[in-house]
């Protein structure tokens, strides 16, 4: 028998071995960690791939390899995944395989070294074919959704602007920027294929697809905005929001691009809360583009400046540096639709002039204004926003509630205190408990408007704490957020069998920890 069957066998009798052992690991490692997958959905096509190993390896033809990866790349990308985060599954995967095999070396043993080369070469081309094919589907299906944004866009940009040459201009340098993104990221997809990369090599063109793919998202965000502006289906959703915090965020969006031109970021804020009625994701949205911006189009080692005061019964919100600056006459256009200014920083930089329109834009459906100041090119640039302050009569009401109080439960100390530090940040008053009983006797005396429940306590576990707060009678009923780091379908139905309101599986995506508090601030409010 050659060393390549006797892999097959190998492989075979350790089929349930190695995917109970996948299972595991992928629900303990990114992306899959950060994710409710069932069973079905973790293993996907790899019982059928391990098959077409076995057959391979048995010198059988595997037709279905290509087909089933495919699947496997669209069924990653219904789920969210990115596609550096199906990569990583997969180099996982065959970490797992090869493990399982060389435990088997007993089988294996005695073979010549270039059979077990072979025999090893043969196994990995298999499992290139079907990632190769994950991702191609993957990439097909990122290309007709961007395509499906290009054609809306192209027909709000009918509607929208009448004149050709803009037009032709725009898709040009749309089709510039698409094929600056798709260039790098077949490059490190070819890069991935090669045999035995050195992990360092490998690192680098996961996180080159990573940035690109980013890009791609954004790009085609930005254009999505621009085609529901266009035909009135942006709705705000206003509440009261804190200038302050909401500057603060933007500022932290933008601080690796900041930190990776060694840029300074100087921030100047009101000791008094700043207060807007605004939709806080698309305020967040303005001044995220503004700071992103300035940073985009200022040198490496210049500054960053964002200042906002009160000047009457207005907001001023102030983003500048001592980058590239803007000629004048160009300043008159820099708001329109598709506008780039000429110079040839600018030119450098890219991009497709719609984010200082969609900032202006939303904007003024906040009843504000933005504009922009410059003495010209190679002196700076400034962007004001301006907003009405929110009524007193709006403001008493938003003090009148006060700040939420928010309990974190959770036993490990590093984990507690950096959660504490990041609610402390986004404005929350937080209480700390260790363990379930001090999480009940602060229920008691404190009455939290939520806990966010580490599930794994010492003494008396978070389900059983979140039944208990279930069952007190206190003069409202707290938001209970459930921290775990398992995410199943059966960890989530139990979360909420015991009175959890959400499962977040760790670690915790903050984004979507701000936006749960945010929604539950404003239902409070409204009551």
């Amino acid at each position: 028998m050659t060393v390549s069957e006797r892999i097959a066998d190998v492989i075979d009798a350790e089929r349930e071995s190695i995917l109970r052992r996948w299972r595991d690991e992928a629900r303990n490692a990114p992306p899959a960690a950060q994710r409710a997958l069932t069973d079905i959905d973790l293993e996907d096509h790899l019982p059928q791939l391990l098959r077409e190993l076995a057959r391979t390896m048995r010198g059988e033809p595997t037709p279905q390899v290509e087909h089933d990866g495919a699947q496997h790349g669209r069924q990653r990308r219904e789920l969210g995944y990115e596609v550096d985060e199906c990569l990583c599954e997969m180099h996982l995967f065959r970490t797992v395989l090869l493990d399982v095999v060389e435990a088997r070396r007993d089988l294996i043993a005695g073979s010549p070294g270039d059979d077990l080369v072979a025999a090893r070469r043969r196994l990995f081309e298999l499992l290139d074919r079907s990632v190769q094919a994950s991702v191609r589907q993957y990439t097909r299906d990122a290309e007709d959704e961007r395509d499906d944004a290009y054609a809306r866009l192209t027909e709000a940009n009918d509607e929208l602007h009448s004149g050709h040459r803009e037009k032709d201009r725009f898709f040009a340098v749309l089709a510039h920027e698409l094929r600056n993104q798709l260039t790098p990221i077949a490059t490190s997809v070819n890069l991935l294929r090669v045999p035995d990369l050195t992990s360092d090599r490998r690192d680098r063109a996961l996180g080159i697809i990573e940035r690109q793919m980013r890009q791609q998202k954004r790009l085609i965000d930005d254009l999505l905005d621009v085609n529901r502006i266009a035909h009135g289906k942006v709705e705000l959703e206003r509440t009261l929001v804190d200038l302050r915090e909401a500057a603060r965020h933007a500022s932290e969006s933008c601080l690796q691009a900041i930190e990776t031109k060694a840029q300074r970021l100087q921030m100047t804020l009101p000791a008094e809360p700043v207060l807007v009625l605004a939709d806080v994701g698309r305020m967040t949205q303005v001044l995220t583009n503004l700071v992103g911006n300035a940073s985009k189009f200022t040198p490496d080692g210049g500054a960053i400046f964002v200042d906002l005061a009160q000047d009457g019964e207005h907001a001023v919100l102030r983003v500048r540096d001592d980058g590239a600056g803007i000629d004048r006459d160009m300043q008159a256009r820099i708001f329109e639709l598709y506008a780039q200014a000429e110079s040839s920083v600018r030119h450098k930089e890219g991009g497709l002039g719609i984010g200082l329109w969609l900032a202006r834009t939303l904007v003024e459906l906040h009843a504000g204004t933005l504009h922009v100041e410059s003495e010209g090119v190679g002196r700076g640039t400034s962007f004001v926003v301006r907003l009405p302050i929110a009524d007193e009569q709006a403001q008493q009401a938003h003090f009148a509630h006060g700040r939420p109080l928010i309990a974190v439960v959770e036993d490990n100390e590093d984990a507690r205190t950096s959660m504490v530090d990041v609610l402390s940040i986004w404005g929350y008053d937080v209480v700390e408990a260790v363990d379930g009983e001090e999480a009940l006797a602060v229920a008691r005396s404190r009455e939290p408007t939520v806990f966010l429940l580490d599930i794994g306590l010492p003494r008396v576990d978070g389900y059983e704490v979140a039944r208990r707060l279930r069952a007190m009678n206190g003069s409202r009923r707290p938001l209970l957020i459930a921290l775990s780091g398992y995410a199943s379908g059966d960890d989530r139905r139990r979360s909420l069998e015991a009175g959890f309101d959400h499962h977040l599986s760790k670690p915790v995506d903050v984004d979507r920890l701000r936006e749960i508090l945010e929604r539950s601030v404003r239902s409070e409010r409204r009551t």
